[in-house]
């Protein structure tokens, strides 16, 4: 078995491709004659082989080969393989394969990944197919990985803030005062440092906050403190004289308020249960899955890392390796809930939700299917729920428990939310499985 780890050999691409494929294939597919069973019927899908054939003929003889790299990398954008619009590999993306191989190697995965990331993500694909694995060494590509955010500080000092403010009424006025004029003070500098951000160097802004968020919990923490140690005569006469305020105010405050205020609140609450609810809440994306594997402590598990089209990719792990093969999720478009906050499942870090649908017994449970067009990372729309999503769900409002029973395929297997489909730009995504629960 030869093995070539600078690139491909001469001669050309197309003639290379006598060490993959039998000759009565090859014949096929280079000289158009006959033509292959899979264009016999297909005048557009003969002309496009033709076209990228040529393209890798004329990629080797080329000098100018980043412009149709990039035209390579734009054509990609959409699609999972060269030709064809499924993600089964052709010879047609072999013979690119082999024309490109060695710019890619040797120009584009050292230096320029990011720019022509469509090209690196096929590339990877195609190189582990079995012929092809088994006549070139597998190229190492850097992958960026998904860190999750760390919410550990603003729930300490939200903790903290919330036991400042409960023990207020037992702090000495003086001290009270004192951590309200420091608060203010670090407010007016947040200010200046946002107004300032543009001109000042990353660096600094990042030294500065960093300084701020610490006098905060240091603030906070003196203001615990404080009331920890008041002693309790002194504590007990602040209460009082709050008590004695609190009832001589309230009977003339409630007389105020009147209907207005009784009417008002019930129609709040109802606003935020309903915000709540909708499906707007959520940032249900279309992602593509690049890498699959096995989860390492859980054979119902897969772990995925999808792209949606972001600087890094997402890491999720899904309950579908008793359903599906690795092979059958890579390349493939899936609707993703991106917002779900991050978790570990089994000790691996999950930051995304894949979304189903599942028969009655449960016995069979799919990915919805979306449209081959449509763009990765684009989000998914729903008819008359055009609000905002939340940055992140917060698992104690438990809305997806809330969602979850009203997304659901019709009839016809169209995904929808209420009878309202899942639309993306290319059209509604749908499943196999008709009146099946989605989740």
């Amino acid at each position: 078995m030869a093995v070539d780890s600078n690139g491909p050999a001469k001669p050309s691409a197309l003639a290379s491709l006598c060490n993959l494929l039998p000759p009565e294939t090859l014949q096929q597919w280079i000289n158009m004659d006959p033509l292959p069973s899979q264009l016999a019927q297909d005048a557009a899908m003969c002309e496009e082989a033709k076209h990228w054939l040529a393209f890798a003929t004329a990629f080797e003889e080329s000098k100018d080969w980043k412009s149709k790299l990039q035209c390579l990398n734009t054509h990609l954008l959409k699609k999972s393989v060269v030709f064809g619009s499924g993600m089964a590999i052709s010879p047609v993306d072999i013979a690119v394969f082999l024309a490109v191989r060695h710019r890619v190697v040797s120009d584009v995965i050292p230096s320029s990944q990011d720019e022509y990331r469509n090209v690196v993500r096929w590339f990877d694909y195609i190189q582990g197919e079995d012929k092809v694995a088994s006549a070139f060494q597998t190229v190492p590509i850097r992958k960026s990985q998904f860190e999750p955010q760390d919410y550990s500080d603003a729930k300490r000092l939200s903790k903290l803030d919330q036991k400042v403010a409960s023990s207020e009424s037992t702090l000495p006025t003086e001290s009270v005062s004192e951590i309200k004029e420091d608060t203010k003070r670090l407010s007016k500098l947040d200010k200046k440092v946002a107004s300032s951000e543009s001109t000042l160097p990353t660096e600094s802004v990042s030294e500065i906050k960093e300084d701020t968020k610490q006098q905060q919990l240091l603030n906070t923490k003196k203001a615990v403190k404080l009331a920890e140690t008041k002693s309790p005569d002194t504590s007990s006469k602040v209460a009082d004289r709050k008590e004695q305020e609190v009832k001589a105010g309230d009977t003339s405050r409630e007389e105020k308020r009147g209907k207005k205020d009784k009417t008002a609140a019930p129609k709040n609450e109802e606003k935020k249960a309903d915000d709540d609810t909708s499906v707007s809440a959520l940032d249900i994306r279309v992602g593509l899955i690049i890498k699959v594997w096995k989860h390492p402590s859980a054979d119902a598990l897969f772990v995925e890392e999808i792209d949606l089209g972001e600087s890094s990719v997402r890491q999720v792990v899904s309950g579908l390796a008793r359903y599906l093969k690795e092979e059958d999720l890579l390349n493939r478009k899936v609707v993703l809930i991106a917002n779900v906050k991050p978790g570990k499942l089994r000790d691996v870090v999950s930051a995304g939700l894949v979304l189903c649908a599942s028969n009655p017994d449960h016995s069979s449970v799919e990915p919805l299917i979306v449209p081959d067009e449509a763009a990765v990372g684009e989000r998914i729309t729903f008819a008359g729920h055009e609000g905002k999503p939340e940055d992140v769900l917060n698992p104690k409002k438990k809305q997806l428990e809330k969602i979850f029973p009203d997304l659901y395929t019709d009839d016809n297997g169209i995904a929808t939310y209420k009878g309202i489909p899942f639309m993306t730009s290319a059209g509604p995504c749908n499943s196999t499985l008709p009146k099946a629960p989605i989740k």
